[in-house]
Parts: structure tokens; sequence; C-alpha cells
């Protein structure tokens, strides 16, 4: 999606930011591993709940980025 979250200075409080992008252009990425503190915390996902579908990345397009709600777990 194009809505996403960076963490903050205070745990469990995440900026919102929506990626808009004036044109669309994506490769995909081959995955080897990836490793994520939110998303592998089984007290929040509990195991088999959560699975990395794809990585796609994004190069030289024309976009903006504008803020969103705050998320706090």
């Amino acid at each position: 999606g194009a809505i996403g979250y960076s963490a903050t200075h205070s745990e469990g409080h995440y900026h919102g930011v929506e990626l808009k992008p004036k044109n669309w252009k994506i490769q995909p990425m081959a995955i080897d591993e990836a490793l994520s503190n939110y998303f592998s915390d089984t007290g929040r996902f509990p195991p088999g709940t959560v699975e990395l579908d794809c990585a796609l990345l994004m190069r030289n397009i024309e976009h903006e980025w504008e803020g969103r709600p705050d998320l706090w777990s």
C-alpha cells in the first residue's frame, strides 16, 4: 500500500505517511531474508499470521509525501 509508518523516539508511536506517485514504475526484487522487530513480535502477531509476499523497488519517479494519522501500538 501507499501508506507507511516510521518509528519515532517514543516506543509504540509511529508517524504516518502516504506516498503519492505522479507516475508508477516498479521492479521486482528477490528476497533472501527479511527482518522486522515489529512484525516478529509474537505478542502482536501470533506465528503464521504475518508473511512477506513480495518486494518492489521504485526509483526516479515524480512523487509527493503526505502526512497521515500516527499509529500507536
